[in-house]
């Protein structure tokens, strides 16, 4: 619980350093995607006309990063990034980004960059076992001869170790 948030936090303020890093070099902008909430009941105004509601944070979101990078020297390509982390022997993909049955918005949303020829990338966080950037191209290939996790020797097989957030 605690614990696995806390990780997940901070492997994505590594990354949100890397990419103001990246920003900052002109190679990339990827800005991270705010978890989408619904407004329930009414609005009201408060005196200074701002307005005030309540609302709900949705229970499942999108991909945790979007933008454009330079990749090889070639004009800007879209980007969607996943970040996860994981602390089991396993790590169950399949179930992280929602592609257990019917597909969630994670899976669909990296599916659809993946579809634009954009660069769709889920950035894994493995404690001991490493950091690891897998191309969603690859874990659709895994999934469709229906694998639902990875071990961590198929991070060797299957994905590129990275050092910390350093993902381009």
């Amino acid at each position: 619980g605690r614990t696995s948030r806390a990780r997940g936090l901070a492997w994505e303020a590594q990354l949100d350093a890397y990419h103001a890093q990246l920003r900052a070099q002109g190679r990339a902008v990827i800005v991270r995607v705010p978890t989408a909430a619904t407004v329930i009941g009414r609005t009201t105004q408060d005196a200074r006309g701002r307005t005030g509601f309540r609302a709900v944070w949705s229970a499942r979101s999108g991909v945790d990063y979007v933008g454009g990078a330079r990749i090889c020297g070639r004009p800007s390509a879209p980007v969607a990034i996943e970040a996860k982390t994981c602390t089991t022997e396993r790590w169950g993909f399949a179930e992280a980004l929602g592609a257990t049955t019917s597909p969630g918005p994670q899976w669909l949303e990296l599916e659809a960059m993946y579809r634009l020829d954009g660069l769709a990338l889920v950035l894994l966080d493995w404690g001991a076992h490493g950091q690891w950037s897998w191309g969603f191209a690859t874990l659709r290939g895994l999934r469709a001869e229906c694998r639902a996790s990875v071990s961590p020797e198929d991070c060797a097989r299957y994905a590129m170790r990275i050092q910390g957030p350093r993902w381009l």
